[in-house]
């Protein structure tokens, strides 16, 4: 994102929303570490590993789809 840091867009999102009505899933080029902690510090749901490709993003979508189904008219 040019500009802004998924971080800033974090903070925004908690400065914003005192009670997040979406689910907030950070995709990090990081397998672990102080990122992810800081992520879920900020309000993130989960912390993923950006997936290699469009077969891998699509699993993880599926898995993601599982865990949060969509908003009912959504």
């Amino acid at each position: 994102m040019p500009n802004v840091s998924g971080f800033d867009v974090l903070e925004w999102i908690q400065g914003h929303f005192p009670q997040v009505p979406f689910v907030v899933v950070v995709l990090s080029g990081l397998s672990v570490g102080s990122e992810h902690e800081r992520a879920v510090g900020l309000g993130a749901h989960h912390v993923a590993v950006k997936p290699a490709n469009r077969d891998l993003f699509q699993i993880l979508s599926d898995k993601f789809r599982l865990i949060w189904p969509p908003l009912p008219g959504g």
